[in-house]
C-alpha cells in the first residue's frame, strides 16, 4: 500500500476486492456463475475502471451507487427485452403481410394471365368478324350496284324506246258500266 492512501481507502480497496472476490455475491466463478461473471460483476466492471474516485467513498456509498447501477443494468435488460420482442412481433407483423401481399400478388399474375388469354381470343374473334364483314360490306355494295344499274338501264331502256316511237297498244276504253237502282236495305 502506498504512503499516501488513507485508511479509509485502504478499507474502501479492501471491500471491493472482497466484493468482487471469487465465490462472494458479487465476484465471478461462483458456483452460478457462467463464466462471464453475474450481472452485478458485468454491471460493476464499469465501475471497476473508475476505481479511484470509488476509493473517495464510503463503504455505504459504494455500496449504494452499485445498486443504483445494479437496478438501472436490470431496468436497461428489461427494456431491451421488450423492444426485442416488440421487434419480434413486429417482425413477424411484417413477413405476414409480405406473405399476404406475395398471395395477392400471385392471384393479381394469374388474373392478368387469364384476362391476357381471353383478350387474344377476343381479338382473334375480332379479327375474323371485321374481315366478314368487310366480305359482306362489298358484297353488299356490289348487290346494291347491280340494283342501281338494273333501275338505271331499265329506266334509260323505257326513255330510248319511247324516242324511238314504240309505244305500246292503247288499251280500249272499258264500257260504262249500267247503274242500278240501289234499294234501301242493301248496303
Amino acid at each position: 500500500m502506498p504512503a499516501n492512501v488513507t485508511h479509509s481507502e485502504a478499507s474502501c480497496e479492501a471491500e471491493q476486492r472482497h466484493a468482487f472476490a471469487p465465490g462472494s455475491i458479487g465476484g465471478t466463478g461462483g458456483p452460478a456463475s457462467d463464466g462471464q461473471g453475474p450481472p452485478v460483476a458485468r454491471a460493476a466492471a464499469p465501475l471497476l475502471a473508475d476505481a479511484p474516485t470509488l476509493r473517495a467513498l464510503p463503504s455505504a456509498a459504494v455500496q449504494s451507487r452499485l445498486q443504483t447501477q445494479t437496478n438501472l443494468q436490470e431496468a436497461l435488460t428489461d427494456e431491451l427485452a421488450d423492444m426485442a420482442s416488440s421487434l419480434k412481433s413486429s417482425t413477424l407483423a411484417v413477413e405476414g403481410k409480405l406473405r399476404e401481399r406475395g398471395q395477392l400478388l400471385g392471384a393479381t399474375e394469374n388474373a392478368l394471365d387469364h384476362s391476357l388469354h381471353h383478350t387474344r381470343k377476343s381479338a382473334v374473334e375480332a379479327k375474323r368478324i371485321h374481315s366478314k364483314g368487310r366480305v359482306n360490306f362489298c358484297l353488299t355494295l356490289l348487290v346494291m350496284l347491280m340494283v342501281g344499274l338494273t333501275f338505271a338501264g331499265t329506266f334509260l331502256f323505257i326513255k330510248f324506246t319511247s324516242f324511238a316511237g314504240y309505244r305500246a297498244a292503247r288499251p280500249a276504253p272499258a264500257a260504262p258500266l249500267a247503274a242500278a237502282p240501289i234499294a234501301h236495305g242493301e248496303l
